[in-house]
């Protein structure tokens, strides 16, 4: 009941998603990703996604640090940049095990820069419950030429994990010819 109090108190799902994702989502494709129309040999496009954030950065997942050290040389000089203003706090956690990886100000209590993630977040863990995984699935498009990784939003979600379900798929794929 909090959590859905919560979450109705936050407002529209759309007030907390940044304007310069959403009009890149809108100029991307009017249809916002759904496919209205008839069916096509090739199927539905998938919808667009939001930027990544890293690359805009200048570094990328390929780069990232592999121990804590790393990460902070990494991650120090980009939350010290002015234009984030003199209040800025950051926590990295393994999800794995639970460790702070990197901290800045990670103990300092401060509202968050969206409010609605912790809504969503309260949300979730009170229907689904903290083991829940957040599945992503591949579908092979009518035709069979296409296969496409369909992301549910896991945030554990690695290379590992991303290069296992495309050995998986080809496997697969190889076994039906």
């Amino acid at each position: 009941v909090v959590a859905a109090g919560a979450v109705l108190a936050a407002g529209p799902w759309d007030n907390g998603q940044r304007k310069a994702e959403r009009a890149l989502a809108v100029a991307a494709d009017r249809t916002g990703g759904a496919h209205h129309g008839r069916p096509t040999p090739e199927g539905p496009r998938p919808a667009p996604s939001a930027p990544a954030v890293l690359p805009a950065l200048g570094t990328t997942t390929h780069d990232a640090p592999q121990d804590a050290a790393a990460l902070r040389d990494t991650l120090a000089p980009l939350i010290g940049v002015p234009e984030l203003g003199d209040r800025v706090a950051a926590s990295v956690i393994d999800t794995a095990t639970g460790k702070q990886l990197y901290g800045n100000g990670a103990t300092t209590a401060m509202t968050p820069a969206s409010t609605i993630k912790i809504a969503t977040t309260t949300a979730a863990l009170s229907v689904l419950g903290p083991e829940h995984r957040i599945a992503t699935t591949a579908a092979l498009s009518p035709d069979a030429r296409t296969l496409t990784l369909v992301g549910g939003g896991d945030p554990t979600l690695s290379k590992a994990a991303l290069r296992s379900m495309a050995e998986d798929a080809a496997k697969a794929l190889r076994e039906d010819d």
